[in-house]
């Protein structure tokens, strides 16, 4: 079954088997049998896509017909076999800590875990690495751009605020012979800060875009840090959301082969409370996550 192919990209997730979950869901909004790989493909490109290649900020998750209890249920029983309404914690030793960039409240949430995580260590300190790029902050992120400008900036403010000590820069941007903004965002890989936050080190990586304005792609960062990291090898723990849990697994583990690593998934609250009463909008981000997640596990098999 595809869903089985699914769940053998999970694997890095400690999730269960998925048994039938994918089926009842496509069942549910309308397919008449068992799905086999293009009618997954299809079902994720069409009926899960919400976003139809809009920033997350522009998406009127709002709009659409209303979602049904069985559409609603299905959803849950997905995500929760998934990971993605729970927080989930790390089981194995590691090296470092890998905070997966994003916009703000994402990003918000994962550093905080992530300094949680690091207070928990028998010595208290943590060697961070953020993955983030160069993209300007979007207006509805609700930052004052006059103090932060993009998201490695906001990256810095946020492990700043958590850890509370200032960063100490050892190196700032690899990037400082190129000419303009446009140039450094777009350059192939980049460390963009490297230094000291109380007894911490951090190290903020940038990876590449196609324009200075779109956010880097989680293959794109994790390719300049497995560049960063080849020779050393570090065991690692990553952190992200747990909406976002699967997805990145998956990416980690095409990614990082050969490398010692686990993913964690803080949860936003909202998630956490999820259920049938809830609002249609909530359920489509959740749907939304899952139809990326079968696209990216059977883009290549």
């Amino acid at each position: 079954m595809s869903s089985e192919l699914v769940t053998e990209s999970l694997e890095t997730t400690g999730q269960s088997q998925l048994g039938d979950d994918l089926t009842d869901l496509y069942i549910s909004f309308g397919g008449t049998e068992t799905p086999n790989e293009k009618t997954l493909l299809d079902f994720a490109g069409s009926t899960l896509d919400f976003r139809a290649g809009r920033p997350r900020e522009d998406t009127p998750w709002s709009d659409g017909g209303s979602l049904t209890p069985s559409q609603k249920q299905a959803t849950l029983d997905v995500a929760t076999r998934w990971g993605m309404l729970q927080t989930t914690e790390p089981h194995n030793p590691y090296d470092q800590l890998v905070i997966l960039g994003a916009h703000r409240d994402s990003l918000t949430l994962r550093t905080r875990h992530a300094v949680e995580l690091a207070q928990q260590r028998r010595d208290g300190i943590a060697n961070f690495i953020v993955l983030s790029c160069f993209r300007p902050i979007h207006p509805k992120e609700g930052i004052d751009q006059t103090e932060i400008d993009n998201e490695q900036e906001l990256a810095v403010s946020l492990l700043q605020d958590n850890i509370g000590a200032k960063f100490e820069t050892e190196t700032v941007s690899s990037w400082d012979d190129q000419p303009d903004d446009t140039e450094r965002a777009t350059g192939e890989y980049g460390i963009a800060y490297m230094g000291k936050i109380g007894l911490h080190h951090a190290t903020i990586i940038s990876g590449s875009v196609p324009s200075s304005n779109v956010r880097a792609t989680t293959v794109s960062t994790l390719e300049s840090l497995r560049t960063h990291l080849e020779d050393s090898r570090p065991r690692l723990l990553f952190v992200t959301t747990s909406l976002h849990l699967p997805y990145q697994a998956i990416q980690v583990k095409r990614v990082m082969q050969g490398f010692e690593s686990e993913v964690a998934g803080i949860a936003y609250d909202w998630l956490a409370k999820l259920t049938i009463e809830s609002e249609d909008a909530d359920f489509r981000v959740v749907l939304q996550e899952i139809g990326a997640t079968i696209k990216n596990s059977l883009a290549n098999t």
